[in-house]
């Protein structure tokens, strides 16, 4: 249910923004913060990548974390916008 309410919260969010037409409906995707997917980042992308545990002892002190979620949201270019963009050669397109 409370995912529900965060999905919708956003998709509003954005259907209520001045450049609501350059946008597809968000992608809104939930983790658990304890899933291990999150040490992958500190090979694929450095050592220096924080995992949400450690994001979060280091805001709220260590031994603190006890579980979450991870909440990811895109948005999604529109096939217009991303079309109007591939014509050009050397600058993106005003609707870019």
């Amino acid at each position: 249910m409370l995912r529900n309410i965060i999905t919708k919260t956003i998709c509003d969010f954005i259907q209520q923004s001045k450049d609501k037409n350059c946008y597809d409906e968000p992608l809104v995707g939930f983790a658990n913060a304890c899933d291990p997917i999150f040490m992958n980042y500190k090979e694929i992308i450095g050592d220096f990548h924080l995992t949400p545990q450690e994001i979060f002892e280091a805001e709220f002190g260590n031994g603190s974390f006890v579980e979450g979620t991870v909440i990811c949201w895109v948005l999604p270019i529109t096939k217009e916008v991303r079309d109007s963009n591939r014509k050009e050669k050397s600058l993106p397109s005003r609707e870019w």
